[in-house]
C-alpha cells in the first residue's frame, strides 16, 4: 500500500513538472530554461514528499518499522557481530543487575540465622545507641514493643588449655537469642535452666567451636576462662550466626547480669551518659511501626537529659536488617542512587558503541 502511494506520488510530483514546463514553453521559454524554471518553482522534491507521507500516516511508526527491517537485516547478514553485542549488553545488564540485588539483601534481610518476625531497631539520631539505663527506662514505659533486648559490644580474653585468645562478642539480654530467633546447634540460650548455677555462662560461635574446641561433640559444659573469670559453655550458635548487625563479626556471648556481678562492676550498667547498648524489640500484635514511634518519641520527651549531651537525642525506630544502623541504611540507599545513574550511563555508552558498530559497513 505504501509502495503505491509513492508511486502515485510520483507520478503526480512529474505531471505538475511537465505541466508547468509546457506551459513555459508555450509562452516563449526555451525547454531547458522552462524545465530549470519549473524545478526551481516546485522547490525541494524530497521535502515534499515527506510532508505528504505525513499526512497519510504516522511518520513514527513507519520510521520504527524502517529501523526494524534494518535491524533484522543487520543480524541476518552479521551474526558475529550480533552475537557480540548481544553478549556484551547482557554483560552489563546481568552485572548491575548482580550488584544492585546484593546490596538490597543487605537492606532488607536479618542476619543469616536471625529467624525471629517483626523485629524492630531502636536508635537514637546521635549517637544511635542507648546507654542502659536508658533502655531499662524505655523498654519498663513501652507496650509497643515486647518483648525488648539489649545488647553491648565487647572483645573478651577466653582462655583455654592451649592458650589465650581475643574473641568479639557481646555481652546480651538473657533473652537475646530467643528474641532474635536463633536456634542452638547445640545447647541452649541464657534462658534456659542450663544457664543457672553455672557460674559465668557463655555461648560461643560455630566458627570458635570449630577453631578452638575441634568441632568437639562434649563442648557443652565445657569450662572456660573469660576475662580471668570461670565460665561455662552451654551452647553452640548456628553455623553462620555471627551477631545481629554486619559491622560486628561476634564469636562469644556472655549474659549480662552474671558478666558484670563476676567483675563486680556495674558502672557501665548504671551510666546514663554513656550509649553502649544497642536495643531490638518485637512489635507487639496489630500495632504498626508508625504507631510504636509515637509512643517512644512520646516515651523519650520525657526521658531526663543527660550531662554529656544536654538533652536527651530523638529516638528513631526502624525495621531491622542486618546492615545495621540508620545511617549505614542510608548511606546504602545513596550509593544504590548513584549505582543506579552509573548503570543507565553505562547501557548509553555500550549500546552507542554496538550502534557505531553496527553502522559500519560489513
Amino acid at each position: 500500500m505504501n509502495r503505491k502511494r509513492d508511486d502515485n506520488l510520483d507520478d503526480e510530483i512529474q505531471s505538475h513538472i511537465q505541466l508547468s514546463i509546457r506551459d513555459r514553453v508555450e509562452r516563449g521559454e526555451s525547454e531547458s530554461d522552462a524545465r530549470a524554471a519549473a524545478l526551481r518553482e516546485l522547490g525541494n522534491v524530497g521535502l515534499i514528499k515527506e510532508t505528504t507521507r505525513s499526512v497519510w500516516t504516522w511518520t513514527s511508526v513507519e520510521q520504527l518499522l524502517q529501523d526494524v527491517r534494518f535491524g533484522v537485516r543487520i543480524l541476518w547478514k552479521s551474526p558475529g557481530l550480533s552475537a557480540t553485542a548481544a553478549i556484551l549488553i547482557a554483560m552489563v545488564v546481568g552485572c548491575n543487575i548482580t550488584i544492585s540485588s546484593m546490596f538490597h539483601s543487605f537492606m532488607t534481610k536479618p542476619a543469616p540465622g536471625v529467624n525471629g518476625t517483626r523485629l524492630v531497631a531502636v536508635q537514637t539520631t546521635k549517637p544511635q545507641f542507648l546507654s542502659y539505663p536508658e533502655y531499662l527506662d524505655s523498654a519498663s514505659q513501652s507496650s509497643s514493643l515486647r518483648p525488648m533486648t539489649a545488647f553491648i559490644g565487647k572483645s573478651f580474653s577466653l582462655s583455654l588449655q592451649d592458650g589465650s585468645y581475643a574473641i568479639p562478642g557481646s555481652v546480651v539480654d538473657a533473652n537475646y537469642f530467643s528474641v532474635m530467633g536463633v536456634r542452638m546447634l547445640q545447647g541452649s540460650g541464657f534462658e534456659s535452666d542450663a544457664a543457672n548455677g553455672v557460674g559465668l555462662p557463655i555461648v560461643i560461635s560455630y566458627r570458635t567451636w570449630e577453631e578452638r574446641f575441634r568441632s568437639s561433640e562434649a563442648v557443652v559444659g565445657a569450662s572456660v576462662v573469660i576475662d580471668g573469670h570461670p565460665a561455662t559453655v552451654i551452647g553452640v550458635a548456628p553455623q553462620y550466626f555471627q551477631g545481629a548487625y554486619l559491622p560486628n563479626h561476634e564469636d562469644l556471648w556472655v549474659s549480662t547480669k552474671p558478666y558484670y556481678h563476676a567483675l563486680a562492676d556495674q558502672h557501665e550498667l548504671d551510666d546514663r551518659t554513656t550509649p553502649i547498648a544497642a536495643v531490638i524489640g518485637v512489635l507487639a500484635p496489630n500495632v504498626t511501626l508508625s504507631q510504636a514511634q509515637a509512643e517512644w518519641s512520646a516515651i523519650w520527651s520525657r526521658m531526663p537529659p543527660t550531662s554529656a549531651q544536654g538533652q536527651a537525642p530523638k529516638i528513631q525506630l526502624s525495621p531491622y536488617v542486618f546492615i545495621g544502623t540508620s545511617q549505614n541504611v542510608q548511606s546504602m540507599e545513596q550509593f544504590l542512587s548513584i549505582f543506579a545513574v552509573v548503570t543507565v550511563l553505562t547501557l548509553l555508552l555500550v549500546s552507542a558503541n554496538v550502534a557505531n558498530l553496527m553502522a559500519e559497513p560489513w
